[in-house]
């Protein structure tokens, strides 16, 4: 279980990058951690257009955004790779 609010968000992030789309429930067990400081980070992170959100019935999904891989490349969780634009 990630232990500050920036792993969790790397986190997050990683596990969005290995399999998406993912719906909140699916986040939760995967990351082992509970629905709400899961949801704020989820909320914070499609803010910062890190991830996509999509609202379908009837639970939302999640994406990993294109920025989203650029903060993961920052923190060294994937390989530096050319993006397309």
């Amino acid at each position: 279980m990630p232990t500050s609010k920036l792993e969790l968000c790397i986190h997050i992030a990683g596990s969005l990058m290995e399999s998406s789309p993912l719906t909140l429930e699916q986040l939760a067990v995967r990351l082992e951690v509970n629905l709400f400081p899961l949801k704020q980070q989820l909320g914070f992170l499609v803010d910062q257009g890190m991830i996509t959100k999509e609202d379908t019935k009837p639970n939302a999904t999640y994406s990993i955004a294109t920025r989203g891989i650029r903060v993961l490349k920052v923190f060294k969780v994937l390989p530096s790779t050319k993006i397309a634009e």
